[in-house]
């Protein structure tokens, strides 16, 4: 798959460009990729993202790529024929520039994203665990996946603030992200699967939910999310005392699950621990890096001592990265 945002580039990167002194055509940016594409001989499917805006300023060069000619066809003359392995994806915020013409030869299908739901990423993400682990074991983390995410979404929007909306895809999105950084080594083929990985999986799912879910969440309400989670580990009823209408919000109606196993330590703030894969516990951010000490040469206004937050925030952004 190759990604690129068509808006993002002046028209003649994109197709080509001829340079009027020399009279020399420079390929652009899609041009390259097309023909890259079409000559491969690997029968592996090809994508192109377009992930950007749709508008006649540079869609109306694509009208033989997007019909039953299948070619694209540049200012320099060439033509570059789509083999069948090829396909052209447009993934647009809306289709208020798009023409009717486009719109038909695309076929594109607009879906408001509380039509799409987050069950379908979550299907999807759970497919790479069918490698390496059984079909049970794969049933129980979709299943968690699917309990942990629907309940802590639906608590986020009405019981929570956030510095700017965000609708509950995207907050699934963040944590299969982060979670997958926990487990992206255990679904590569052929790879080694602990013993205890379904309790360490588990572990991982609350870090990634605190801090992909409750991690959007502002100073004043992060601490009524931290009891929450605290409460749904533990076991307690958090649908009836919360008030959380799952059916209504478009998600299924979920059994409260007990995880005795999985409760922190009594004081500790779900904000404050981290979850160490290796061997399997929870322990204050401040232990995940070395003593701080000042260099004796360094200038004071060099001197950068870290806090809780930038340990915090510096931890999850390397787990990303």
């Amino acid at each position: 798959m190759k990604i690129m945002n068509p808006k993002s580039i002046r028209k003649n990167q994109l197709y080509g460009n001829l340079d009027d002194s020399t009279n020399e055509w420079t390929d652009g940016v899609l041009a390259i990729i097309v023909r890259d594409f079409a000559e491969s001989t690997s029968p592996d499917r090809k994508w192109v993202m377009f992930d950007g805006p749709v508008d006649a300023v540079w869609i109306e060069n694509m009208n033989t790529v997007l019909d039953d000619n299948k070619k694209l066809c540049l200012n320099s003359g060439a033509v570059i024929k789509l083999s069948n392995v090829m396909t052209m994806m447009f993934e647009v915020d809306d289709l208020s520039f798009a023409s009717p013409a486009t719109v038909s030869r695309c076929g594109m299908i607009f879906l408001e994203p509380h039509q799409l739901g987050h069950t379908v990423l979550i299907e999807s993400y759970i497919e790479r665990f069918k490698v390496n682990f059984p079909e049970k074991f794969v049933q129980n983390i979709k299943d968690l996946l699917h309990y942990f995410i629907d309940i802590c979404v639906v608590f986020s929007i009405y019981h929570s603030k956030m510095s700017q909306a965000v609708h509950g895809n995207v907050l699934a999105t963040n944590t299969l992200e982060l979670f997958d950084t926990f487990v992206s080594d255990w679904c590569k083929a052929g790879a080694t699967v602990p013993s205890d990985a379904e309790d360490k999986m588990v572990n991982a799912l609350i870090f990634a939910i605190t801090w992909s879910i409750g991690g959007k969440v502002d100073e004043h309400t992060r601490g009524k999310f931290d009891l929450f989670m605290q409460e749904l580990i533990e076991g307690e009823e958090v649908l009836e005392k919360y008030k959380l209408d799952l059916v209504n919000n478009g998600y299924c109606l979920h059994e409260i699950k007990k995880m005795e196993k999985h409760k922190i330590q009594k004081g500790d703030s779900m904000f404050s621990i981290f979850f160490e894969r290796d061997s399997c516990s929870w322990v204050p951010w401040e232990k995940t890096q070395e003593a701080f000490q000042i260099p004796a040469d360094a200038p004071y206004s060099e001197m950068i001592v870290p806090t809780l937050d930038s340990i915090r925030i510096k931890g999850v952004f390397n787990r990303l990265l």
